[in-house]
C-alpha cells in the first residue's frame, strides 16, 4: 500500500494505518462511510480490516487535493 502525501502528514497516516480507529468490530459486507476522508488512509485501512466491504469516502475541503504550484 502506497500513499503519496506531504511528509508533514506521515505521522498521522501512520497512526491510522496501524489501527488508530480499531473498534474490535467484526463484520462482513459492511457499508462504511468515511466523511472527511483527507487522503484516504482510513478507507485503505478499513478495506484491509473488513474485506468484502464497500467504503465510500468524501473529502469536502477543496484545498486537500489542490495541485502543487509549479515554479
Amino acid at each position: 500500500m502506497v500513499l503519496n502525501v506531504p511528509e508533514a502528514m506521515h505521522w498521522a497516516i501512520k497512526d491510522v494505518l496501524e489501527g488508530e480507529y480499531e473498534a474490535h468490530y467484526d463484520g462482513q459486507g459492511l457499508d462504511i462511510l468515511d466523511v472527511g476522508a483527507n487522503c484516504g488512509s482510513f478507507a485503505l485501512w478499513a478495506n484491509a480490516r473488513w474485506p468484502g466491504s464497500h467504503v465510500t469516502s468524501f473529502e469536502p475541503h477543496p484545498e486537500t487535493f489542490k495541485p502543487p504550484i509549479q515554479t
